[in-house]
């Protein structure tokens, strides 16, 4: 059970440090100009479809981790418990907490867009089930036996 846990956290560690590197970058492409809707917080449609392809490639490396270390499902189940109950809070503490009220400034910094983003909700329900499809598919990847792997 302890390697199930362990294996777990650290597909959840992978995937985490993938996403935030992976939004890091697309950050640097996008700018606030790409990344927001004109002069407000509210996430643009551009980041709002990439991101979950962010979050799929981490996810798909987080399933694939977890099942390298520990080959049973059980592991693969906690790290999806992970994901959803994460995903469902997090989506539930964005609804709580109001919108940044102020206008955006022009110039904005990677921490201030994390800290005042806000994203549509169907962006928010759309990342965990994203997570959840990504973990699953780098499991099969890492699951396969090698003599059924095609070349």
């Amino acid at each position: 059970m302890l390697k199930a846990v362990g294996a777990a956290i650290a597909g959840y560690v992978v995937a985490v440090v993938l996403v935030f590197a992976g939004l890091s970058l697309l950050w640097v492409l996008l700018g606030p100009a790409g990344a927001f809707e004109p002069a407000v917080w509210e996430t643009s449609l551009t980041w709002n479809l990439t991101n979950p392809l962010v979050g799929l490639a981490a996810s798909v490396a987080g399933g694939y981790v977890c099942a390298f270390i520990s080959r049973g499902r059980r592991a693969i189940g906690i790290l999806i418990g992970f994901i959803v109950v994460l995903g469902i809070l997090s989506t539930l503490a964005a609804t709580v907490e109001p919108a940044a009220a102020e206008p955006r400034p022009e110039v904005v910094t990677l921490f201030e867009a994390m800290s005042n983003a806000h994203a549509p909700l169907w962006a928010m329900v759309l990342n965990p089930i994203v997570g959840v499809i990504g973990v699953l598919i780098g499991w099969r990847l890492r699951g396969r036996p090698a003599a059924s792997r095609s070349s």
